[in-house]
């Protein structure tokens, strides 16, 4: 099915106008729909042309802000670790300033996911008008948000996801993982500077009212019981700052390590927590029928962090090597993110 370039919605084809926002979406009436790849209808679309254009510049800004934020944490936590290698004089062997404990490709997932999450759009897609929206024009919900961000962690991986979104036949704004998370970034501010704007003959001058916002009081609720989760889990494990102060102390030597057992066992205990939340928090959403699609990405994301809690256990328990543990978590993810998005669209109408 053919897309409007300006609201993102699906238009009958052979269609000249979107019957919901009364944009073109066909050259002339000698001229059919162009079938074709996203990067064909980059090379000939302004539109589209203007909306990565818009995005990579909001890209660039939002790497100038998670840089600068990582790196003043970074030399905040690290500070105190390089002023006492530098009493001891052996400052050209401490590797800690190297291997901060979250890479920048992780932080940028977490601010993107965080904030597009919340708010439909990063402070660069903000300032330049542009929002990601799902296939009901709503915000996504964090584990869409996550989906469509997961590549950002290194940048090849997220060349290689806009390469292949580019060439595919979806519509031309969306990444691989966009087409996987059901998402897709609009531009708030309509056409481009110099485009021609589309005049609609009076016979076709039929407007949709604009999609009804769904609310998701069940939203609040979850952000207050994973906020009493978090809480509980340095009320039990009060040792957890001290634990990590060491643990970042031990980089001074050895270099960047595997987070030690005091610590993955309150990982363990608040990823078990939010993984009960998540499937409790699925069941109630398809008994009352609040938000029931969401319901799926809380099952399959609740069934994920109960699975990464007990391949953490197992790695404690030493019945299975680090070597074993890293690799099963990546595959246990993308298994996860395949059965939720496969899911949903299978069962999209009787959600």
């Amino acid at each position: 099915m053919p897309f409007c370039p300006n609201c993102g919605r699906e238009v009958p084809r052979g269609a000249v106008y979107c019957p919901f926002c009364g944009s073109q979406v066909r050259r002339g009436a000698e001229e059919d729909w162009k079938v074709g790849t996203g990067l064909d209808l980059l090379m000939m679309d302004r539109e589209v042309q203007w909306n990565w254009g818009s995005r990579l510049v909001a890209y660039i800004i939002d790497s100038i802000i998670v840089g600068v934020t990582a790196a003043v944490i970074g030399w905040l936590l690290t500070f105190p670790l390089i002023i006492g290698a530098l009493i001891n004089g052996r400052w050209w062997t401490w590797r800690g300033v190297f291997g901060l404990p979250l890479s920048m490709g992780v932080v940028q997932v977490l601010y993107f996911t965080l904030i597009e999450g919340g708010y439909g759009a990063s402070i660069g897609k903000q300032f330049m008008g542009l929002k990601v929206v799902d296939a009901e024009g709503n915000p996504p919900s964090f584990m869409k948000a996550l989906i469509r961000n997961i590549s950002k962690v290194y940048w090849a991986l997220l060349l290689l996801d806009i390469l292949i979104g580019l060439l595919s036949r979806f519509d031309p704004r969306q990444k691989y993982t966009d087409q996987i998370a059901g998402t897709k970034v609009i531009s708030l501010r309509g056409r481009p500077p110099g485009a021609p704007a589309a005049r609609r003959p009076a016979g076709e001058r039929r407007y949709a009212p604009p999609p009804r916002k769904r609310d998701d009081p069940l939203g609040g609720v979850s952000a207050g019981v994973i906020l009493i989760i978090l809480a509980s889990v340095f009320i039990l494990h009060p040792g957890i700052p001290s634990e990590v102060l060491t643990w970042l102390r031990g980089w001074e030597k050895a270099g960047p390590a595997m987070i030690p057992t005091p610590l993955i066992q309150p990982l363990i205990w608040l990823l078990s927590a939010l993984g009960v939340w998540s499937l409790a928090l699925a069941v109630i959403r398809v008994v009352s029928g609040v938000n029931r699609r969401e319901g799926v990405s809380d099952a399959f994301g609740g069934a994920f962090m109960l699975t990464a809690a007990f391949l953490l256990k197992e790695y404690v328990s030493r019945l299975m090597p680090l070597t074993v543990l890293l690799p099963l978590l990546v595959i246990a993810l993308g298994v996860f993110i395949f059965l939720s998005s496969a899911v949903s669209y299978l069962m999209h109408d009787r959600l």
